[in-house]
């Protein structure tokens, strides 16, 4: 009986872990900051990185939505985005600094976070 219990609670987790990864290629503003951005310079990849949250979100869109443990290297020309295990279903993409424009502060989740527009989008972005 123990037996059937602990390989229901695998099949479940499992099952739970492949639908995250489903919604993670599912979210229509990072993949459409990817189809642009996509495309990352062979100069702009970083030794250096640190894991943070990366929030985003449409202008319209009353609330943020975040990738937790994303690798992000803030270089001379932009912002680098590497995925981590948690999610290596997504695309890197690296957002240069000409691209974006500050639009100031926020408290997203406990810290207090740089946010840029993406110019010639509606995507805000929190680093």
């Amino acid at each position: 009986m123990e037996t059937y219990l602990v390989f229901g609670f695998f099949i479940f987790f499992v099952c739970l872990i492949i639908y995250s990864l489903y919604e993670d290629t599912k979210n229509n503003t990072w993949n459409a900051l990817v189809a642009k951005y996509g495309n990352i310079p062979e100069w702009a990849h970083s030794i250096s990185y640190s894991d943070k949250m990366v929030f985003f979100k449409r202008e319209h869109e009353k609330n943020f939505d975040y990738f937790n443990s994303m690798k992000v290297a803030r270089l001379e020309n932009g912002i680098e985005f590497q995925p981590t295990i948690v999610h290596f279903v997504l695309k890197p993409l690296f957002l240069p600094y000409d691209e974006m424009e500050e639009i100031g502060k926020k408290n997203l989740f406990i810290w207090r976070r740089t946010v840029y527009k993406v110019k010639g989008t509606d995507i805000l972005i929190g680093v």
